[in-house]
């Protein structure tokens, strides 16, 4: 997307960067069941999401809420990923 706002271009990169370990980690969780990956990937969607989020919300009220909604979801997910991954030990 090209849009003369530069702040609707930050945000619509941080979403696309967000996008990453979401594909990522359900592939490292189910797939591989590697726990320690899948919680340091959780950790770096929560981390992606709340930037996406900031970021959404300097351009519009209603894209920053529904992003963060999600990233209370991906807080929500990182936290268990690592309760698994304590109650699993290697």
């Amino acid at each position: 997307m090209v849009s003369a706002d530069p702040q609707a271009s930050v945000a619509v990169a941080s979403w696309w960067g967000q996008i990453v370990p979401n594909a990522l980690f359900s592939p490292v969780f189910f797939g591989l069941k590697n726990l320690r990956a899948a919680e340091v990937v959780a950790w770096a969607l929560f981390t992606a999401a709340s930037l996406a989020a900031f970021t959404a919300w300097q351009v519009d009220l209603e894209a920053g809420g529904l992003m963060t909604v999600y990233t209370v979801w991906t807080l929500f997910a990182a936290g268990l990923a690592t309760s698994v991954r304590r109650k699993n030990p290697a």
